[in-house]
């Protein structure tokens, strides 16, 4: 049976905290429930669920003390991780604790952020859970910016049942603003291409939500100034009937530089500054046929003209990996190394490849599960006892770690002469940390290992002589 009695108690704090609300908000008002676990954070939730409809007034009531991160993520309904998250993106001011570290956090910047993502006008949605594709910090930054509308959320729940509209008028009835299809469709381009220009910051593009998705709108006059002061290759080839791709070095063969392009910044399309192409007559560089191919691009008449490297996908069954993204990650480890190239494929030299391999089938190299089962240990303590203390060093290579046999051997010759102070003590029938006073008192002797951290280890003969005296 509950320690309230049922709905009375419930009408009985209703009638405190209701004419109280629009201008204290009614979590910061249950927070002594809401913070405490059990049936007084779930007396408070029923409260809340029973809780009228309200308006808030113009001027909240002005609150003294601090709340800590803890009390505020009780407040707001979500975890203390949530509350750090806003603190960093700023959407939380907060004070240092005197002589501390703590982030405290005024009751008035609570309120604030309640009443600004409370719904601003009724609506029939129901709050659910926010679904993991949705990040809470990101909704609210949205919301706080005017990107999205705030539906309010679940009052009982709190913000991690907070949901929002995008603002689709905002960017749809404006003509200034114009989404990645239509700025295709008026610069005559494909929208993959319009996606690299703005990936490469060649336009300067706005996140906006439009529906209840993110997408990258860049205003009118950014774009007109942008058509008035480039040109791609292949909208010129396009307009003589010539490829894309010849044109462009047919052009470079002059001495007109692209600003971007897949041989300077990744650019998947080359780009030319129509300043530059002025004097150009495109109709006789289309008929140009003796022209020098850029560095990295080989002649046709070449035999040997097949690109070096590995690609991904070779590379993963040759290590045998399960996809390429554990390929990829070697790489951004610098395990692998890429092979320069104007090619889109991502392409592993041959050298690093064969490094690699190499290193994994050295026989002086021994897998860290094998190791473990060697020493009959765990891998907990491996790394406490022997990796830290500078006795072994594991070979990482993100998806295979090893040890040199050498090391393991030596390790082997110290567990089989030496005893930890644990095992010490066990076998003398002492507690752990009397065993320094029987070194101190020259009774047994010690070898002290000392990496990252430091480890005291006791003569097996020593430890085993006086458990006979004794």
């Amino acid at each position: 049976m509950k320690w309230w009695h049922g709905d009375r108690c419930i009408d009985e704090v209703l009638a405190i905290i209701e004419p109280r609300s629009p201008y204290i908000h009614p979590r910061l008002q249950l927070l002594p429930f809401l913070r405490e676990r059990g049936d007084l954070c779930e007396f408070a939730k029923q409260v809340l669920n029973r809780h009228s409809t309200f308006t808030f007034a113009p001027n909240p009531r002005q609150h003294e003390g601090q709340l800590n991160q803890e009390e505020a993520a009780a407040t707001f309904g979500i975890t203390p991780w949530h509350i750090r998250r806003m603190i960093k993106a700023g959407q939380i001011n907060f004070i240092t604790a005197h002589l501390g570290r703590a982030k405290l956090i005024s009751p008035n910047e609570i309120e604030r952020v309640l009443r600004q993502l409370s719904a601003t006008q009724q609506n029939d949605r129901t709050h659910q859970k926010l679904s993991g594709r949705h990040s809470l910090t990101g909704i609210i930054q949205n919301i706080l910016s005017g990107y999205a509308r705030t539906d309010g959320y679940d009052l009982a729940e709190g913000l991690l049942t907070l949901q929002f509209s995008g603002m689709v008028e905002m960017v749809s009835s404006d003509p200034d603003w114009l989404a990645i299809p239509a700025i295709a469709t008026k610069l005559g381009m494909h929208p993959v291409v319009v996606w690299n220009i703005i990936k490469h910051r060649l336009l300067p593009a706005q996140q906006k939500i439009i529906g209840r998705s993110k997408k990258n709108v860049v205003h009118i006059k950014d774009i007109e100034a942008f058509e008035a002061s480039f040109v791609t290759a292949g909208r010129l080839a396009r307009s003589v009937g010539a490829s894309q791709i010849t044109f462009a070095h047919k052009l470079m063969h002059m001495e007109i530089r692209p600003i971007a392009g897949p041989s300077i910044d990744g650019t998947i399309v080359y780009i030319f500054r129509k300043t530059d192409l002025q004097c150009v007559d495109l109709s006789d560089l289309k008929s140009q046929n003796k022209f020098k191919a850029p560095p990295g691009r080989r002649h046709k008449s070449l035999k040997d003209g097949a690109p070096s490297g590995l690609l991904l996908t070779e590379v993963t069954k040759l290590l045998g990996l399960n996809n390429i993204q554990q390929t990829l990650m070697l790489v951004k480890k610098g395990i692998l190394e890429k092979q320069p190239s104007i090619e889109r494929a991502v392409r592993i030299t041959e050298k690093s490849v064969a490094q690699l391999t190499q290193t994994l089938s050295d026989p002086n190299l021994v897998d860290i599960n094998e190791a473990i089962n060697i020493l009959n240990t765990t891998e907990t303590i491996l790394y406490l006892q022997w990796v830290h203390t500078g006795a072994m060093k594991v070979l990482d290579f993100v998806h295979w770690r090893f040890v040199r046999k050498d090391e393991l051997q030596y390790v082997l010759e110290l567990q089989e002469n030496y005893y930890t102070a644990s095992q010490a003590g066990t076998f003398l029938n002492v507690h752990r940390s009397h065993v320094p006073n029987l070194e101190r008192k020259g009774l047994i002797k010690s070898l002290i290992l000392e990496g990252k951290r430091r480890l005291r280890l006791y003569l097996r003969e020593d430890v085993e002589a006086l458990a006979i005296v004794r």
